[in-house]
């Protein structure tokens, strides 16, 4: 998954980040293998989402609100989507920010049963039962920057950063009917994510050549706490994770722009990834 020309899926758990796909020009998905094209667990493919490039002649701004009520739902959800474009050189640099705040109302509700009681019980805890657990809160905001000196150069810096709190999760039993769950109440149930990025991308047309870098920086952090749960029918676990991840890439392509059937596209990879993680049981 990619953002952009910067890679978005962690290379060891093979997952990606959940970014929020705010003011983008349009996505594409590509057929894999694509280990040269697109150098992160891309063997299988690349889903690229392509924000809108900040616009070099025109000022531009608009405010998005959204609003979604669910069946059997106390909980509203809503959302906030602001983005602003300004030129600072006409045809030369302009800057565009995106902003926003998804608030998604929960509709999981935990239930109480026999064999939860009689764990509780034996555990000496109380069973937890809610209405609509799972809500969450997206919060981030990216600026972009575009620089054309000349109509062969340009260059793209992009800052983001994005929070995501979640409380419980979206897990439901299956042998029941409904949007339900059971467990035991000890340690709140959340998870909580903070993601910052910067990819900085040169492109330089040589005519006959598109030559393409992209550098980009990224690190995120993220927490889980679950209570006590209901195993089987005769014992009861908790958990917390604490999850951080720092990362570099570099990618080098260069995609030809030759007369006739013949085309060519060579590219280097580059990638320092780091993954730490604390698990208490």
């Amino acid at each position: 998954t990619y953002l952009g020309e910067m890679a978005l899926t962690d290379p060891l758990r093979s997952t990606g980040t959940d970014l929020k796909l705010v003011d983008m020009e349009r996505v594409e998905v590509l057929r894999g293998p694509q280990g040269t094209l697109y150098g992160s667990g891309a063997m299988g493919g690349a889903v690229r989402n392509i924000p809108a490039a900040p616009n070099l002649n025109e000022m531009e701004s608009k405010l998005e609100l959204g609003y979604a009520a669910s069946a059997e739902s106390d909980d509203d959800s809503n959302k906030v989507v602001g983005v602003f474009n300004v030129p600072l050189i006409d045809d030369k640099l302009a800057l565009r920010v995106a902003a926003y705040r998804y608030d998604n109302g929960g509709y999981v509700d935990l239930v109480s049963l026999a064999t939860v009681e009689n764990s509780a019980a034996t555990t000496g805890t109380q069973v937890d039962t809610r209405e609509d657990v799972n809500s969450s809160t997206y919060t981030g905001g990216r600026a972009s920057l575009l620089w054309r000196p000349t109509e062969q150069l340009k260059l793209s810096l992009m800052l983001g950063t994005q929070q995501l709190e979640n409380d419980f999760t979206s897990f439901t039993n299956l042998t029941r009917d409904g949007y339900v769950n059971s467990g035991l109440r000890e340690v709140p149930v959340v998870f909580e994510e903070d993601f910052d990025f910067a990819n900085l991308v040169v492109k330089y047309d040589f005519d006959w050549a598109t030559l393409t870098a992209s550098s980009s920086q990224f690190d995120g952090q993220s927490k889980d706490a679950s209570g006590l749960w209901f195993i089987g029918s005769f014992a009861a676990a908790g958990s917390f994770n604490d999850r951080t991840k720092e990362g570099f890439t570099q990618e080098i392509r260069l995609s030809s722009q030759l007369d006739g059937p013949l085309q060519f596209v060579a590219g280097l990879y580059y990638e320092d990834f780091e993954n730490e993680s604390l698990s208490i049981l």
